[in-house]
């Protein structure tokens, strides 16, 4: 795993102020994620405020503080702490904008719970988007090989659809991971979600993918 902690790390925005660095177009760009983030209930923060509302989740029970999300966007030199946050963790080299979207619930029953992030990236040339796309789906192809036979269900697939794209579904009866990673021209998405528990708290990365109308991980 090169690039990023998979399955315990991984990730808005043409609006008010921030948006003349998040207007990019494009299925994936980051204002394209902020919409989808704003479209599923999620609050805009300050990129240092996002910063902080992550790095200061202790445990699993302050996740159902964010069970409608949270997200901000910026150029690189704006969102970058939120991008290093704790559970996200991405690259920001050659980065130019991007925008940020962080999900979790918990249910304090069964304790089951649920983590979702997503990011756009909008690089400063295509190859740059494509070196780091390469990496993220390498990850996701090594991940697929060491996990296949742990759980009930396991799939990769990998296409074009106006996009490139890998992405990863690991199914089991108590656990879910969704991991997916996206390419058009000079932007880069990455959604990643897990849930723990009972599965029932999962969902937030089809709908984001859904916003966004792209093929989700759980379509692996």
């Amino acid at each position: 795993m090169k690039r990023t902690k998979i399955a315990l790390s991984l990730m808005l925005a043409c609006v008010m102020g921030l948006s003349l660095t998040a207007c990019s177009g494009g299925k994936l760009s980051p204002s394209k994620l902020a919409k989808a983030a704003k479209a599923v209930g999620a609050e805009e923060y300050e990129p240092e405020d996002f910063a902080d509302e992550v790095d200061d989740i202790d445990s699993e029970k302050d996740f159902a503080d964010y069970s409608d999300g949270i997200y901000t966007s910026g150029k690189i030199d704006d969102v970058k702490k939120a991008l290093k946050a704790n559970y996200i963790e991405v690259s920001t080299k050659n980065v130019k904008e991007a925008t940020v979207f962080y999900f979790s619930d918990f249910n304090k029953k069964d304790y089951s719970a649920a983590r979702c992030v997503a990011v756009s990236l909008t690089y400063e040339d295509k190859e740059s988007a494509q070196d780091e796309y390469d990496e993220y789906a390498e990850d996701i192809e090594d991940e697929y090989k060491e996990v296949k036979s742990y759980y009930d269900k396991v799939s990769i697939d990998d296409g074009e659809d106006g996009y490139e794209y890998t992405i990863n579904s690991i199914e089991d009866d108590s656990y879910v991971s969704y991991y997916g990673v996206y390419l058009d021209g000079k932007t880069m998405f990455i959604v990643w979600e897990y849930s723990s528990g009972n599965t029932d708290l999962s969902g937030m990365a089809d709908s984001i993918c859904e916003e966004m109308g792209i093929i989700a991980p759980s379509e692996a």
